[in-house]
């Protein structure tokens, strides 16, 4: 037997060094693993159920509002009996707004950063304003007093001016946050790819000075190593691709779909207080304000369109809905015409079409109502489907970097017996 770079026991404080660095370098990669898989898995679940939780509230905190300043207003438009209803469905608004308020304030415990502090913090304190103006300006009305316009002009401003953008900004924040932990929770892991490249690279070399200093072909020990750890690195770079493909799925139905047809429902609620706030109390813009409004939930439908699941035809219901809803008040979004006076234009807004038992805005509001809230399940089990994927992933790694460590040891034993 030939010995290159000294003798017998120089070779074996070679094989000893090879061992020891085997066997930890292996259980190291295997610890680095875990640990930066482990914080992945965890940002990720965040993401599916703090995040989407919040996201959701503040949708419908946003949907609520609006709805509930439409109610407010045409309780001042209808006979007492149409009115009492209005306003049970007004304070019904509000308990919904006060419900996902406390949702998004119970998920945002459990996120990190970014949660919609500010943004809840301002409807929280400014929501009994805003119900004050609105049962003052229905008290005042009540009793012919002019000042409950007033009042309930002065709540109208306060939504739009600020309890609606505040919602707004809210969902768009938790919307971009979720996203980005979903994508954030699946991208490939580019310092454990360096480990467990440096990790093969240095199992190749200690099977070179082996093969140099036994004149043995190879180390099975080594070679079993060597393979389980290319085996690592594959099962991590398909489990990763698959987990990402399946986060593409569910961002892409958010993007595509839950987001425009969900700024359509915003539009719409807000075209309904549009068209009481030209009866009620009008002002220079109302009507093109209407009728932009009209555009743009529009546009919103044409755009989600294409990405709709084939065969979900409330889609189609909310379009119908749409255009026989801007039909019907096209004449408060022309130039004031005299000859329609405060009666036929309270018809436009709060009697349905002959033979339906519901106003087209309802209508809509329903149809698109039930597509967001499938497309948004099915985004939900995409992302849930990437977490499962993910979730052993962890698990496979530390039981690799021990399999790998223990090939080493079995491996180097002999060498080390025969050297000692």
């Amino acid at each position: 037997m030939i010995i290159k770079w000294g003798g017998e026991r120089r070779t074996g404080l070679v094989f000893a060094r090879i061992t020891v660095a085997g066997v930890v370098g292996a259980l190291l990669v295997g610890a680095v693993g875990v640990l930066g898989l482990g914080a992945r898995q965890e940002a990720l679940g965040s993401a599916i159920a703090d995040r989407g939780t919040l996201s959701a509230a503040v949708l419908d905190v946003y949907r609520a509002l609006a709805d509930a300043e439409a109610a407010s207003l045409n309780a001042l438009l209808v006979d007492p009996q149409r009115a009492a209803e209005a306003k049970a469905r007004f304070r019904e608004d509000l308990f919904e707004v006060h419900g996902a308020l406390r949702r998004a304030e119970s998920a945002a415990v459990g996120c990190a950063q970014a949660c919609p502090g500010a943004q809840v913090e301002t409807l929280v304190d400014l929501l009994p304003e805003y119900s004050r103006l609105v049962e003052a300006g229905w008290a005042g009305s009540a009793a012919g007093n002019p000042v409950g316009t007033s009042y309930l002009a002065q709540a109208s401003f306060l939504m739009q001016a600020t309890l609606l953008p505040a919602a707004e900004r809210a969902n768009q924040e938790q919307r971009t946050a979720m996203v980005d932990g979903l994508e954030d929770g699946v991208a490939h892991p580019w310092a454990l790819y360096a480990l467990l490249a440096a990790a093969v690279a240095g199992l190749v070399w200690a099977q070179r000075v082996v093969r140099e200093r036994t004149r043995r072909r190879n180390n099975r020990g080594l070679l079993a190593a060597t393979a389980v750890v290319v085996l690592l690195g594959a099962v991590v770079l398909a489990v990763t691709a698959v987990a990402s493909s399946r986060v593409g799925t569910s961002t892409a139905l958010l993007a595509e779909v839950v987001v425009p047809l969900s700024e359509a429902r915003n539009e719409a609620r807000k075209a309904d207080g549009q068209e009481a706030r030209i009866v009620a109390f009008p002002a220079l813009g109302d009507r093109e304000g209407l009728a932009e409004l009209f555009r743009t939930t529009g546009e919103r439908l044409a755009a989600a369109d294409p990405h709709v699941e084939a065969g979900h035809d409330a889609l189609g219901t909310a379009r119908e809905a749409l255009e026989q809803w801007r039909r019907t008040a096209e004449p408060m979004t022309q130039p004031l015409d005299p000859s329609l006076d405060h009666k036929e234009m309270t018809a436009i807004i709060v009697n349905p079409r002959a033979g339906l038992s519901t106003t087209d805005d309802v209508a809509f509001d329903a149809a698109v109502s039930a597509v967001i809230d499938h497309h948004r399940t099915l985004s939900t089990a995409a992302a849930g489907s990437a977490w499962r994927w993910t979730a052993p992933l962890a698990w496979v790694l530390a039981a690799g970097a021990l399999l790998a460590a223990g090939a080493v040891y079995w491996g180097m034993r002999p060498r080390l017996e025969e050297y000692r």
